[in-house]
């Protein structure tokens, strides 16, 4: 479980009871998360997007910044930053003018080719600091750097605080995840922790959870330096913020591609750098699923360089996870056309099921609208139920996608094509203390025939209609193949 879930879990429960209004983006239904955008001037949109198990709901409510007034006015200077806009309770930024500012010579820096170049300079909580930007190498080899000098108190120079360098290639971006950022800054100043670093080009908007109930704030991307392919970002947050997630804006809604928790300010002085989660796959488009071509199957890939995804629901008293016993488990997820698939395994709560638990799971693909699932004892009306299964159907250039549990006297699954060979279904161990097997199938829309599943001495037990995904017990009337 990330930290971003885990803070997901705490302001669900804190706003438990809060009236639902618009509907989620398609993508991230059922996903559960806060978010704070276009914090400033006193007042900031947030959107609260959380799930109930018949409801998708989402919010936008506007906030006012308690405890928030600046105790002096940053533009007095007459230099004015969107740095400055910080949520409630973080440390006061102020932006000053950047020809004031202390510039390193790197003079000890072999191949530098452009800068150093001041990205934004002034104090933080009094704490005076530099950030620079500058390039090493030319052309393929080139690689954008970003160096940072601070916090220096009030009585003494910028110079004399910590210079703390990054480049884009450690670790990459773009080239092995879509963010990547160290912390700095904690020596002059220990209540302070700079946080600086680069996204790649897919991020149109990066978010830090703000800290208690205060919801995401976007933080703003920085200008860079000619001939860059990522963009730099800073900020410095409360000591109870974070972790950051940067998305990809599309058809109205956001994409996430990665996240990480923040660095804090640290009780000794040390450079911090932490491990990026990335939830969409660096080799798949943005806008994904890709298009089917008529009469093509899905291309389908297993594993991969990222997340799987959970989806966590929640009901009006803000219980995360009502009725599922233990926790859900990814046990398979990959790509189809692309797009991020995770199949979900768990047990709930189901009375007249054997021990009154029920064998669930779940899929979710990232840009199809919904998800699909599957559980063994709620489906068909006599006992015992060897096969479950639930098929999602996607728009007309896509494909069909289906999930499906077996119980442990199922030892194998055939599907019988309508229009093609019989083909076994690969089944996958649910995860510990789930007593049963599941399945995953991705199929073009005109695909007809049957799921037949069978027991350890090859005999049918069970079969379903992919027409309608309605089970037929054994000796009943057969599907249409």
């Amino acid at each position: 479980m990330s930290r971003t879930e885990d803070e997901i879990r705490k302001a669900l429960a804190e706003r438990a009871g809060s009236p639902p209004v618009i509907t989620m983006p398609r993508w991230v239904q059922r996903r559960v998360r806060l978010r704070q955008a276009a914090f400033g001037a006193g007042l900031g949109t947030v959107a609260a997007l959380a799930i109930a198990i018949a409801v998708l709901v989402s919010g936008t409510a506007r906030m006012s910044r308690p405890d928030s007034t600046p105790a002096f006015d940053p533009a007095a200077d007459g230099y004015s930053s969107p740095l400055e806009d910080v949520p409630p309770r973080w440390p006061t930024v102020d932006i000053h003018d950047p020809a004031s500012a202390y510039v390193p010579s790197l003079v000890g820096e072999k191949d530098v080719t452009d800068g150093p170049v001041v990205l934004a300079s002034g104090t933080v909580e009094g704490g005076s600091f530099t950030l620079y930007a500058y390039t090493l190498g030319r052309g393929a080899d080139a690689t954008p750097c970003l160096g940072f000098v601070g916090f220096a108190p009030a009585s003494r120079a910028t110079k004399s605080a910590p210079d703390v360098s990054t480049c884009a290639n450690e670790p990459a971006v773009p080239q092995g995840q879509d963010v990547a950022f160290i912390g700095g800054g904690g020596a002059k100043v220990p209540s302070l922790e700079a946080n600086f670093g680069f996204v790649s080009d897919r991020v149109d908007v990066t978010y830090v959870w703000g800290g208690g109930r205060l919801g995401m704030f976007e933080i703003p991307q920085l200008s860079r330096l000619d001939g860059w392919n990522v963009s730099p970002f800073f900020f410095v947050p409360a000591a109870n913020a974070g972790p950051l997630e940067v998305d990809a804006r599309l058809h109205g809604a956001v994409l996430e591609l990665a996240h990480a928790d923040i660095c804090l300010p640290p009780e000794v002085a040390e450079t911090c750098r932490t491990e990026v989660v990335q939830d969409h796959p660096l080799t798949s488009p943005v806008d994904v699923p890709v298009p089917l071509t008529p009469g093509d199957w899905p291309e389908v890939t297993f594993g991969g360089k990222f997340e799987p995804y959970v989806d966590h629901e929640a009901n009006d008293n803000g219980v995360v996870d009502p009725g599922v016993v233990g926790e859900k488990t990814p046990i398979a997820y990959g790509t189809v056309q692309g797009a991020p698939w995770s199949l979900v395994a768990y047990n709930i709560r189901y009375p007249g099921a054997p021990g009154d638990v029920s064998p669930a799971g779940d899929l979710f693909i990232t840009g199809v609208g919904g998800s699909t699932g599957a559980t063994l004892f709620d489906t068909t009306p006599w006992t015992p139920s060897d096969l479950s299964a639930g098929r999602m159907h996607g728009d007309d250039d896509q494909f069909d996608s289906i999930d499906g549990v077996v119980s442990s006297r199922v030892d194998a699954v055939r599907l019988e094509l309508a229009d093609g060979p019989a083909q076994d279904v690969p089944l996958i161990p649910g995860p510990a203390g789930v007593d049963a097997r599941y399945f995953v199938l991705f199929i073009p829309h005109e695909v007809e025939g049957r799921f037949v599943a069978l027991d350890a001495a090859g005999q049918e037990i069970e079969q379903m209609c992919l027409r309608d995904m309605m089970g037929v017990p054994p000796g009943g009337d057969p599907c249409e193949v």
